[in-house]
């Protein structure tokens, strides 16, 4: 299966891509084998052992030893070290320092010997994810890595934006990094908040500052497989739905936790709401509730995205007019506070159990019951009931009109 596979790439002259971190004492052999591009990703050594400490990955330093040409062109200075934990165990976080200094030991000889390399640093890509971005598009490896990503190039939209879907994407990456360097200006009050929220780990080792990162990315990706265009007008009816099953595809392919690609599925699929609701405002208690309902947890996260959308949207139609984006962040701010206030206490509670409840109404537990607690639920929040006789004749009306 393997061969057919690497035969079906190889006839659409597709890339192969080579991911392996101990790859890297190879890196000459296989840059001058196979004409490779080599990209050297650096890591900081804190963020080195903990990834080792947590995967409880240990290295068999006798391996090295064994390989003489290694030893006396690389690491003939770690020599004594590495006789030294090949003969016994030794501590996993002192594994992974003696493991970095080798590799990136190694490394630093690259970089003097190989100018024509791509050497980057995570903290670098973290604080510009753009330049990374640029990087893989200049190797060509969308078509190989993030073919999703890569799709989008070309895709012409409509007069709400100014530029094809993959400039829009990037133009939203860029403002969502934008939003959390300027949290003051967009949400106010609640930038503390904000703040914290964003640096809340997530999974897979990253905090939700980047899972709305990589929603950016992605936000839009089903959009090269549902435009249409009819009498001139263009249309992605159906992006956000097929986006998020499409996110959940590339995050499995991608080995992401089911945490992670769930995150970014949800504010895919979310992230057109709120755009909707800008001509309704003022907006009633019970449409904020069925907002930050339909979009939890993550309400907050994809009220941020959705702001970086709208900048990112500069055509020359009315709903990109000045009016409307600033609508839009006024009413985003507001509900930025109220998701923060939703995730510290949760949503409204119920003035009584639901057996109670169902006993006062003379009905049995069931779906007429949970209906009848969703709307409750919906009238708490908008003030309508504030006590549990309040509740109880609230409930009976709306038996009696349902």
């Amino acid at each position: 299966r393997r061969q057919a596979r690497f035969l079906y790439h190889r006839m659409r002259n597709s890339r192969p891509l080579l991911k392996d971190p101990r790859a890297v004492f190879s890196a000459e052999w296989l840059a001058s084998r196979f004409d490779a591009d080599v990209v050297v990703t650096i890591r900081h050594p804190a963020a080195f052992a903990a990834s080792m400490k947590v995967k409880g990955w240990r290295f068999p330093f006798r391996d090295l030893l064994s390989q003489a040409l290694l030893m006396e062109r690389y690491l003939a200075e770690f020599s004594a070290e590495i006789s030294q934990f090949a003969r016994g165990s030794h501590d996993i976080v002192d594994e992974a320092a003696l493991l970095w200094k080798i590799v990136y030991s190694t490394v630093a000889h690259f970089q003097n010997r190989h100018p024509e390399w791509l050497f980057i640093r995570n903290e670098d890509l973290s604080r510009d994810p753009v330049a990374g971005l640029a990087a893989m598009e200049m190797l060509g490896l969308f078509e190989t890595l993030l073919p999703e990503v890569g799709g989008m190039r070309g895709v012409v939209q409509g007069p709400n934006h100014h530029l094809d879907v993959y400039g829009h994407t990037i133009e939203v990456l860029e403002g969502v990094l934008r939003i959390e360097s300027e949290l003051d200006r967009f949400v106010g009050a609640s930038a503390p908040g904000v703040s914290d929220l964003l640096e809340q780990p997530l999974a897979d080792g990253v905090t939700r500052s980047t899972g709305l990162r990589l929603a950016a990315l992605f936000h839009d990706c089903a959009k090269p497989a549902t435009r249409r265009e009819a009498d001139g007008f263009i249309s992605f009816r159906g992006h956000d739905r097929q986006g998020a099953e499409a996110v959940l595809t590339v995050f499995s392919r991608l080995k992401s936790s089911r945490r992670l690609a769930g995150y970014v599925a949800d504010l895919t699929r979310n992230h057109l709401i709120l755009g909707f609701m800008v001509p309704e405002q003022p907006l009633s208690r019970r449409q904020v509730y069925e907002y930050l309902k339909r979009t939890e947890p993550y309400s907050a996260d994809v009220t941020l995205l959705t702001v970086a959308d709208r900048l990112a949207a500069r055509g020359t139609s009315s709903i990109a007019g000045r009016e409307m984006v600033a609508g839009h962040l006024r009413l985003a701010g507001d509900m930025v506070a109220e998701a923060l206030e939703w995730d510290r206490n949760g949503p409204p509670g119920q003035f009584l159990a639901g057996d109670e409840l169902a006993s006062e109404l003379g009905i049995d537990p069931g779906p007429e019951l949970g209906r009848v607690i969703d709307e409750l639920a919906a009238a708490r929040f908008a003030g309508e009931v504030d006590s549990a006789s309040d509740a109880v004749e609230w409930a009976r009306r709306f038996l009696e009109t349902a």
